[in-house]
């Protein structure tokens, strides 16, 4: 849909409904706009490298308000970019359907990402989750940091 950014079904309901929502993992319990977790699920996918295709799309975040937060439009526009220029296709731009669609998937890979994170959430503690997360984020930082 062009008024609105969508992720796969199934990882709606198990990551972001079952997990983030449930225990409000990162602190990303939304009030209904749901920006937040779509911006962190697309950056955790580039990072990854790969576009994961949905199998079922749910419609996730309006798009008024993408477009009402801060950079998240011109980031989504950039990654989209960046991928239609590795095929020289970088006149579809402007083309909402394409350039939504690339996000998606990234965010499709990001959530499956975080699945594999949160397995079996009910069984942990949140507060180890969140240790276990600023560990890699640290551990990254000082291998970046190293590379300067």
């Amino acid at each position: 849909m062009d008024d609105r950014l969508a992720i796969d079904g199934k990882l709606q309901k198990k990551v972001v409904t079952e997990s983030i929502d449930k225990f409000d993992i990162l602190q990303l319990k939304s009030k209904g706009e749901r920006i937040d977790i779509f911006m962190l699920a697309l950056a955790i996918g580039v990072k990854e490298g790969t576009r994961t295709k949905s199998t079922s799309s749910n419609g996730f975040v309006l798009e008024t308000t993408a477009k009402g937060k801060d950079l998240a439009i011109s980031l989504i526009t950039s990654v989209a970019l960046q991928e239609l220029l590795k095929e020289n296709k970088e006149n579809l731009i402007n083309n909402p359907e394409i350039v939504y669609g690339i996000a998606e998937e990234y965010a499709n890979t990001g959530l499956l990402f975080l699945d594999n994170l949160f397995t079996d959430i009910t069984k942990t503690n949140v507060d180890d989750v969140l240790y276990e997360l600023i560990e890699m984020m640290d551990t990254k930082f000082d291998v970046i940091s190293k590379e300067l």
